[in-house]
């Protein structure tokens, strides 16, 4: 029988019963992945996944390159963009894109975030996460 555990990619640690971060010996153990996946629906934790046990050093080392990749790359955080500044994106796959940092148009669909080519809400759109639009890097042009 499996057992699994959350890991909360943005801290690296594992989830308690009431998501609180410790280390794996700490962690809340589920034995049935679909009840672990409900239980970060009901925490909200856009950042947590369930794993399996086993898994645990593998998928921590994993964010850790991941991380590294990412500071890597320089630039700012999406994060930290004022309306009105136009940015490219740093990551592979948005080579040549550049957009133009807007408050949502009219009713903002939940977790998600809406980048926009040109100003006034013009031109090609691109609709992402919010947890992918947290992980950004970008650069002002």
């Amino acid at each position: 029988m499996k057992s699994y555990v959350i890991l909360n990619s943005q801290s690296e640690k594992f989830m308690t019963y009431d998501f609180k971060p410790v280390d794996l010996n700490e962690a809340e153990i589920y034995d049935d992945i679909k009840y672990a996946k409900k239980q970060i629906g009901n925490a909200g934790d856009d950042f947590c996944k369930v794993i399996d046990i086993e898994d645990a050093e593998i998928e921590i080392e994993k964010i850790k390159g991941a991380k590294k990749e990412l500071n890597d790359l320089g630039g700012i955080n999406y994060s930290a963009l004022k309306y009105g500044q136009k940015f490219k994106v740093l990551h592979k796959g948005w080579e040549g894109k550049t957009f133009t940092h807007q408050p949502e148009k009219g009713i903002s669909r939940q977790n998600r975030v809406t980048l926009y080519e040109f100003e006034n809400y013009e031109g090609v759109v691109t609709s992402i996460s919010m947890q992918i639009a947290r992980g950004l890097k970008v650069e002002l042009i």
